[in-house]
């Protein structure tokens, strides 16, 4: 009896466990795909170091900016809502996304050149 019941409990859990969204942080490859119609703009890896992480760009069009590897600090990430800022050298960017999927956030990117918000969805790969 025990073990039909720790059987099922388990089997619960492990199913609550498997369609939960992931909500382990930033670290990992994320695409980014930017203006209504969502197109690509980057592919970047996120790494922790110390307390801010550093994006590198994998693959990025031409008229993305930087393209070496940037600070992305002040993380707020949750299951629901992912916000963070980024130094591009001479500008930062600021990002407030919700979360539209699994492993997929949507939002606006602010920065001087668009103060109203740019669209703009991260996907991790």
């Amino acid at each position: 009896w025990y073990a039909l019941v720790f059987s099922l409990v388990a089997a619960a859990l492990g199913a609550r466990f498997l369609a939960s969204p992931q909500t382990s942080g930033p670290a990992g490859v994320w695409v980014q795909t930017i203006g209504e119609d969502r197109h690509f703009l980057a592919e970047l890896r996120l790494e922790p170091e110390g307390d801010h992480f550093l994006a590198t760009p994998l693959e990025m069009t031409e008229d993305a900016y930087p393209r070496q590897a940037y600070r992305s600090f002040d993380h707020q990430f949750s299951r629901d809502s992912w916000s963070f800022q980024e130094d591009w050298g001479d500008e930062v960017g600021r990002f407030e996304l919700k979360r539209v999927g699994p492993d997929r956030y949507q939002g606006l990117l602010f920065y001087a050149g668009a103060p109203e918000g740019v669209p703009t969805t991260f996907e991790r790969r």
